[in-house]
């Protein structure tokens, strides 16, 4: 069956893997733990995972990440070859323009997908402008709820509304207030986790994102099993389509994105 090809497939090409990575035990043991566990994940609808980091405009990259004599308009092109997706912090949105967003779009292929946290500190009509020329490659929006609360109940929905026409929201449902909750089921808004703080559920909203806090604390920082069981565990979300993960904090934040995507590939 083509199931069965799938997996004779993959098989193969973990035991390729594991010969070539053999002096690194770590991954060796992942590639084995997920051979075991392929013909299990093979058999579910998974979702579509999108590796990345919380923005791309980081000076201390440079001379690791990107070459030292890259101009930093350069940088978006540039990280889009490594990574399909990136979360957008929502200060990238102040003292911009919304050209300067369309290059984003401009520098990066049709598959690339943007997130972005939605800048609710700029009045509505000029946070619309900015977000607008994301559109085509917009996976979805983040939206802070706390900063929603002690506002004006119909102006709150009338904005949700609105921002929801640009894109799927994207929310932390347990900062959710009774009054907005029914606003968010009508526009099916997906879910937002912060790792490890929060764990991982159903989402029923059309995308998801994960951000996982690397931290300044080399606690936070996710050895090679429990990154792979990380990793499994965004696959086993149900409801959703799409989730984007992101990686945000330390130098180490770059290094865990890629082994994450690595272990994903592996995956199939």
């Amino acid at each position: 069956s083509q199931s069965a090809l799938i997996i004779c497939c993959l098989q193969h090409a973990l035991l390729i893997r594991a010969r070539f990575c053999r002096h690194n035990a770590a991954f060796s043991a992942i590639g084995y733990s997920i051979l075991m566990n392929a013909s299990a994940l093979q058999k579910a609808p998974l979702p579509r995972l999108l590796f990345g980091l919380r923005g791309w405009r980081h000076p201390q990259w440079i001379g690791g990440f990107y070459p030292e004599d890259m101009p930093e308009e350069w940088w978006i092109s540039y990280y889009s070859n490594e990574f399909r997706s990136v979360l957008v912090p929502q200060e990238y949105f102040h003292n911009t323009s919304s050209d300067q967003v369309q290059s984003w779009i401009d520098d990066t292929d049709e598959q690339f997908v943007f997130f972005a946290e939605m800048p609710l500190s700029l009045p509505w009509q000029q946070t619309e402008q900015l977000l607008q020329p994301l559109t085509p490659q917009l996976g979805g929006l983040t939206v802070d709820m706390e900063k929603f609360q002690g506002l004006d109940v119909n102006n709150t929905e009338a904005i949700l509304h609105q921002a929801a026409i640009i894109g799927p929201l994207i929310i932390d449902w347990s900062r959710v207030s009774a009054a907005i909750k029914p606003v968010m089921q009508q526009v099916q808004a997906g879910c937002y986790w912060r790792h490890p703080q929060q764990s991982l559920s159903r989402c029923d909203g059309k995308s998801a994102v994960v951000e996982i806090d690397c931290g300044d604390d080399a606690q936070a920082v996710l050895d090679a099993r429990a990154l792979r069981d990380f990793v499994e565990s965004c696959i086993s979300i149900e409801g959703t389509s799409t989730i984007g993960v992101y990686f945000d904090g330390n130098d180490s934040a770059m290094k865990q994105a890629r082994d994450a995507q690595m272990i994903y590939q592996m995956l199939g």
